[in-house]
C-alpha cells in the first residue's frame, strides 16, 4: 500500500508541481518569442500614424522604416 514510505495522497504534490513546471515554461516560451516582435511592431504603428497624419513626409518614412528593420 505503500510506496518507499510515500502514500498516494502525497504523490499529488509531485503531479501538481509538475503541471505548474509546464505551465511556467510555456508562459516563458510565449513571451520569448513574442518579446521583439512586439516593440518592432510598436516602433512600426507609430511610424505608420506618424506618416498618416502628415507629420513627416514619404522619404522621412521610407528611411526611418529601415532604420527600424536593421
Amino acid at each position: 500500500m505503500y510506496m518507499n514510505g510515500w502514500s498516494m495522497g502525497g504523490m499529488w504534490i509531485f503531479w501538481l508541481a509538475g503541471i505548474v513546471l509546464l505551465v511556467v515554461v510555456a508562459v516563458i516560451l510565449a513571451r520569448t518569442l513574442q518579446g521583439p516582435r512586439e516593440e518592432s511592431n510598436s516602433s512600426e504603428r507609430i511610424l505608420k500614424e506618424r506618416y498618416a497624419g502628415g507629420e513627416i513626409s514619404k522619404q522621412e518614412y521610407d528611411r526611418m522604416l529601415a532604420e527600424i528593420h536593421r
